[in-house]
């Protein structure tokens, strides 16, 4: 009885002062990291790597305080283990995918991707899945082996993301003039980057508008406020400058001989 409540207290003394040693290990690795990479994106993954190292080796010393062996359970497997090894084929497949996606780095957490057509942000990459969260809210877990094989896109692969914006003027616009205000809109709204330098592109005769593309480029956090923003800021100039952005508008021939301009609003 004194001999199991000894191996009973050392139990629990080795998971303590393995719990203990996980969080300081933890806290000075992650330390020492973020002090050469300050965008360091893996850090669920980071300690579930570490928590995993640290439970092999708790394990082995808990084993070792009840005199349990391995060996026996290891020689005596025979054809049940090859049968477990049926069964394991896919979760050790995503294991290993696991293990090539940490070391690659092709996946890391924080990032914006689309992996096989669903889209989103890494919250965590797993030995076995990856976690998505995608822009609606929702959260999808992805078996790496799927991760691994699939294309994946990545929505920011640096500090700055281009945008595109259409802005159409009517046909009875100074066209020079035109391209001089968006300019200027271009260069006072200080969400959008001006190293790239932004671009304006003619687009095309449309059915009611001349046609401009905007090019530029914002920060990951300034993309749906720098275009708002920028939206605002050259509709104001254009009211500023008398430029009108029209409505749709469809031409009607009466059999009569007389033309008439529709308005549409749809």
């Amino acid at each position: 009885m004194k001999e199991i409540t000894i191996k009973i207290v050392l139990t629990v003394l080795t998971l303590a002062i393995s719990y203990v040693l996980f969080k300081q290990v933890y806290k000075w690795i992650l330390k020492l990291i973020l002090k050469f990479n300050k965008e360091f994106r893996m850090q669920n993954t980071l300690k579930l790597i570490l928590g995993i190292v640290i439970s092999i080796f708790v394990l082995f010393i808990v084993l070792d305080i009840w005199d349990v062996s391995l060996l026996p359970l290891v020689t005596g497997l025979g054809i049940g283990g090859i049968v477990a090894g049926f069964a394991l084929q896919e979760p050790l497949s995503n294991l290993v995918a696991g293990i090539f996606l940490l070391s690659s780095g092709t996946v890391k957490e924080g990032e914006v991707l689309d992996i096989g057509g669903t889209a989103g942000t890494v919250e965590a990459v797993y030995l076995n899945h990856t976690l998505i969260k995608t822009f609606d809210g929702k959260r999808v877990y992805i078996p790496n082996k799927i991760v691994w094989n699939e294309r994946i896109t990545h929505y920011w692969p640096g500090p700055v993301r281009r945008v595109s914006l259409i802005i159409g003027v009517s046909y009875d616009s100074d066209l020079k003039k035109v391209i001089e205000v968006l300019e200027r809109a271009l260069k006072d709204e200080e969400m959008v980057e001006k190293d790239p330098e932004p671009s304006i592109i003619f687009k095309g005769f449309g059915s009611s508008s001349i046609d401009f593309e905007l090019r530029f480029w914002v920060k990951r956090e300034n993309y749906f406020p720098a275009q708002n923003a920028l939206g605002l800021r050259v509709k104001k100039y254009f009211d500023e400058e008398g430029i009108e952005i029209p409505f749709q508008q469809v031409d009607v021939h009466l059999k009569g001989g007389s033309d008439e301009s529709v308005e549409n609003k749809n």
